[in-house]
């Protein structure tokens, strides 16, 4: 079946009956093609062909592989316990205790590149002890071939560090704080100072300041450069290519955790299920992490982002139910999933908007192997709950830009898209393939199958979409993070998206032809009926009202909500209503006789015959003939017109636009 506006007017589309019944222009001659047609409004003409941006609707949030933490949530809300959750979305792992691992330091970046970064020494902690180190060339992440006493910072006092010229670092003091003794033993005071001035404290020629606080609080740039409490470790600051890289070493896995913090704590509140589930799943993958070979130039083993996982330090025991996320790390020690004896890949992301978690060769954010534990699994919790934001989302998508990703490399790409249909999905839920209709630069109507731009690696749609596009969803903070789409559409009506006729629809919204139904619905399959066709074609020709008082046709009282436009449209010699003298105004239209109303409105005439099988000689035939050789209708399919089938309101705005446009 053909696509919207420049393909089928199916007959899935709603019907209004035309103006004259098969009685009433039985024996009548078509228009001669010399006879004027109707003036099409200057206002509908100059809407021309539109280019509107497109409604990209999905759900959930990340890359849709592993648990979801808002569907952990929901399951531990109803009961399960962690490893129930786990072995939902980890099929076929096991929960297996590695406590000779729970020592292991882990360095978490906090930048880099950056061109200082501070220290504050709490008031209520002991003075920090600073040393000069030389980082090991070639070594692990945080290994020093040697480290000599530096500086001591007291409490109270905030410090900065700095690259110094020629190689080497520099730590710099507010001024009006109280001296101390630097490297070569004396005192460093801010005499003659503002007291937001810095000024020079000691210096070093390593490359590697290290504050040591180990169990003490430390106020210090996190990787947002803002500040943050941490313990359990020291802070490392490292020269690196003209700027600093700054990493938070932790003295162990366990008090690592610590400072996850990827799910509210105020979760525990409901059960312990999720906060545990998620401490497992975070061992898991910190431990993976440490496995791996470290990021070049990072000195670290993770980020503290959600690229790895999101970590505050202490400002996550810090806040509100802190006490739940300790619990729950108390009641896991040692934990983690492994499969067949190994670290089990624990990825876990928000939330799966479309029912199902995805496989993780089918993700936008992994690679094409397939993982035997890491399947597409049914997920009915994740969008559950009230307070997922994400759970269902719209983000909006420039046309011109739309259409210039999806006809990547196409030899006349596409100027305007006007229609998007899934037309198969992941077992996730992601769209593997798009059929894609629109307008080409050169003016053609084209159709094709998008599933990956050119150098893709996957051929799914809404993974390219996902990486490439660049979107950003409302409501949201941030870039577009999941490729589970449910469906593509224009504004402004949410009862058309991926219809066969949204494109002419939101074109006769704009133009002012047809107008929705209320609250943000068009009804695009209910019939149209006399009374309305009248309407819509007086807003799309220059048919004179301004003497109508509604008063021709007896069922058709002045105060009928289409009286003025049904006596108008009688004016022209069109409408003439039945042989009774009757309007019918709450009758449908049937496809064949609005081949006849538009023919006459158009001064078309045809002298062959339709080529639809279901098309004889009948009254209508000549009509059907003349707008199909324009090109305002290809059929219903299948070599079929179905010209009693009726008119309904988005094939309407199809045969209008096309009138108008084409």
């Amino acid at each position: 079946m053909d696509a919207a506006v420049h393909g089928s007017d199916a007959p899935d589309s709603g019907s209004d009956a035309p103006d004259r019944s098969e009685a009433d222009v039985e024996g009548a001659a078509l228009q001669a093609a010399g006879d004027d047609a109707l003036t099409i409004r200057p206002e509908v003409l100059d809407v021309g062909r539109l280019a509107p941006d497109v409604d990209i609707h999905g759900g959930g949030w990340g890359h849709g592989v592993g648990m979801s933490q808002w569907g952990a949530y929901a399951m531990a809300r109803e009961g399960h316990t962690a490893a129930e959750i786990l072995d939902h979305y980890y099929p076929g792992t096991t929960l297996t205790d590695v406590a000779e691992l729970r020592s292991s330091r882990v360095r978490v970046s906090m930048g880099q590149g950056r061109g200082s970064s501070r220290v504050t020494v709490p008031s209520d902690q002991p003075a920090l002890r600073w040393y000069a180190c030389t980082p090991t060339t070639g070594g692990q992440p945080g290994e020093v071939d040697g480290c000599g006493g530096f500086v001591e910072q007291e409490p109270g006092s905030t410090v900065r560090v700095v690259p110094r010229e020629g190689g080497g670092l520099s730590i710099e003091r507010l001024a009006g704080q109280n001296g101390a003794a630097g490297n070569d033993g004396h005192a460093r005071h801010g005499s003659g100072a503002g007291a937001d001035d810095w000024l020079p404290w000691a210096s070093t020629a390593r490359g590697l300041a290290r504050a040591d606080h180990g169990e003490a609080m430390i106020l210090a740039d996190s990787e947002a450069a803002s500040p943050r409490h941490y313990r359990f470790g020291h802070r490392d600051v490292l020269a690196h290519q003209g700027g600093l890289t700054v990493v938070q070493d932790v003295d162990s896995v366990e008090h690592y955790l610590r400072g996850l913090a990827e799910v509210p704590n105020a979760w525990g509140a409901d059960g312990p299920g999720a906060l545990e589930a998620q401490v497992i799943a975070g061992r898991t993958y910190a431990l993976g992490q440490l496995r791996s070979a470290p990021a070049p130039g990072c000195s670290c083993d993770l980020l503290a982002t959600a690229l790895n996982q999101v970590f505050t330090g202490e400002e996550n025991m810090l806040g509100g139910g802190g006490h739940y996320w300790q619990d729950a790390i108390s009641a896991t020690e040692g934990q983690v999933l492994t499969y067949q004896g190994e670290l089990a890949q624990a990825f876990y992301s928000s939330s799966h908007g479309l029912g199902r978690s995805e496989a993780v060769e089918d993700s936008w954010a992994y690679g094409t192997t397939p993982v035997p534990y890491l399947r597409s699994v049914e997920d009915p919790w994740s969008a559950a709950l009230p307070g997922n934001s994400r759970a269902n989302w719209t983000a909006t998508a420039d046309n011109a830009a739309l259409a210039a990703f999806l006809s990547t490399g196409r030899d006349d790409p596409l100027a305007v898209v006007e229609r998007v249909t899934v037309r198969s999905r992941t077992e996730g839920g992601t769209p593997r393939s798009l059929e894609v209709t629109g307008r080409t630069q050169g003016g053609a109507s084209d159709r094709f199958v998008f599933e990956r731009r050119p150098g893709d690696a996957k051929p799914i749609a809404g993974a390219s979409l996902r990486r490439h596009l660049g979107l950003v969803a409302g409501g949201t903070s941030g870039r577009l993070n999941s490729s589970q789409i449910s469906g593509f559409g224009f504004a402004p009506f949410t009862d058309d998206d991926g219809h066969t006729h949204e494109y002419a629809i939101t074109w006769a919204h704009e133009a002012g032809v047809v107008r929705g139904v209320g609250d943000d619905r068009f009804a695009p399959n209910r019939p149209v009926t006399r009374g309305q066709l009248a309407t819509y074609l007086v807003n799309t020709f220059e048919i004179e009202t301004s003497d109508a008082h509604g008063e021709v046709f007896p069922d058709v009282p002045e105060d009928q909500t289409h009286a003025t436009n049904v006596e108008a449209l009688a004016a022209t010699g069109i409408a003439d209503g039945y042989g009774d003298g009757t309007f019918g105004p709450e009758r449908p239209v049937t496809r064949a006789q609005m081949a006849t109303f538009l023919a006459e409105a158009l001064a078309l005439s045809h002298d062959e015959a339709p080529e639809f099988v279901d098309v004889g000689d009948g009254t209508h035939s000549a009509s059907i003939a003349a707008i199909a050789a324009t090109g305002i209708t290809t059929g219903c399919g299948d070599d079929r017109f179905c010209p009693q089938d009726p008119v309904q309101r988005g094939q309407l705005t199809s045969f209008l636009m096309r009138a108008v446009l084409d």
